[in-house]
């Protein structure tokens, strides 16, 4: 029978960096030289999410008491997120892959997490880009697991402009809202493995 879940090394991990990457389409191509050797790409979570963290702080959104279940990494291009992908399989399991809006959504289980204040972060998504989406290569988001409704959570901040869109999705419902133009807070129910999982039960059933 297959399974999810794999050992776990809990060695703190303050940033690990990917190898170069080849970019031989100039479509999604903002920050790099395109057809040619980028450099060393640094997931560099902690000044990532010191500027979230400004960010969210700034529209005064409290998530103190909520599980930070996973951050996000959008790729440039399509030919970013295949190179991406095979070095991030050095650095953790590759679970999953869906297709989710047109764009391919990978989940890794990293070998060793990602530590930030007091949170440990063993998720990470990595994305592809939408058609004709221009966007640099970098981290992107980051979700958070709640435990009450989405309506009574988005109340407590009615002025903010939420994305409800997701929000009624039969595999992954969530509510998300644009920090600014390349980064996002996202909230939903469950944590991607525990749906990783339960689709995988589907699939074995």
């Amino acid at each position: 029978m297959a399974t999810l879940s794999k050992e776990i090394n809990h060695t703190p991990l303050n940033y690990f960096t990917l190898a170069p990457s080849i970019h031989k389409s100039a479509q999604g191509c903002k920050h790099t030289v395109c057809g040619k050797i980028i450099p060393m790409i640094k997931l560099d979570h902690n000044t990532f999410l010191d500027a979230f963290f400004q960010k969210l702080n700034k529209v005064k959104i409290d998530v103190s008491r909520y599980e930070m279940d996973h951050l996000g990494y959008q790729a440039s291009s399509d030919e970013d997120y295949d190179q991406l992908k095979q070095e991030l399989q050095k650095e953790g399991d590759f679970l999953d892959e869906n297709l989710v809006g047109g764009r391919r959504v990978g989940l890794f289980m990293l070998k060793q997490p990602l530590l930030y204040k007091k949170y440990s972060i063993n998720a990470l998504e990595l994305i592809a880009p939408k058609e004709e989406q221009v966007c640099p290569s970098a981290l992107d988001h980051a979700e958070f697991i709640i435990d009450e409704d989405f309506e009574s959570f988005t109340q407590k901040y009615p002025n903010l402009a939420w994305d409800k869109s997701k929000m009624d999705q039969p595999m992954f419902p969530m509510v998300s809202l644009k920090l600014d133009d390349n980064m996002q807070v996202k909230f939903h129910y469950k944590s991607v493995f525990e749906i990783a999982k339960e689709k995988l039960s589907k699939i074995i059933i």
